[in-house]
């Protein structure tokens, strides 16, 4: 499973997309998330995961993969 989350600038989640999916390793792929901008402006974090089936085993996970400004 692929856990795309958007955080605010508090940590605080404002956006997630989860994919059922199964990778073989060194496997890429590509997934679209569409994430509608909030009115508050400011920098939000994008975070990444990689589990197993119900979240029960985090194989990878990456809390800094990317940002976004949202502006005024």
């Amino acid at each position: 499973m692929l856990d795309m989350e958007v955080h605010n600038a508090d940590n605080a989640k404002v956006g997630q997309q989860s994919f059922q999916t199964s990778l073989a390793p060194g496997q890429s792929i590509t997934e679209t998330y569409q994430w509608i901008a909030p009115s508050t402006p400011g920098t939000y974090s994008v975070q990444l995961g990689v589990f197993s089936g119900g979240y029960s085993t985090n194989y990878y996970w990456n809390s800094t993969a990317g940002t976004i400004t949202v502006n005024s």
